[in-house]
């Protein structure tokens, strides 16, 4: 998957997209990723074992 790609592992948590934080955002992470286009590339900042990194990945369309 892209996020695998990206770096994204089980357990992560998205803390942020493109500097807004997703627990902030109105409807999450699923809002925040509607307002984007296919092809554009996100900035994703996870949290693992206690610390932050950020992650490029580009959008694709759902397979589902």
């Amino acid at each position: 998957s892209p996020a695998e790609k990206a770096g994204v592992k089980v357990g992560d948590i998205l803390t942020y997209m493109d500097g807004k934080r997703i627990q902030e955002a109105e409807g999450g992470l699923a809002k925040l990723i509607s307002e984007k286009k296919v092809g554009e590339t996100v900035e994703v900042t996870i949290w693992r074992n206690g610390e932050e990194k950020k992650v490029r990945t580009v959008l694709t369309e759902f397979e589902g």
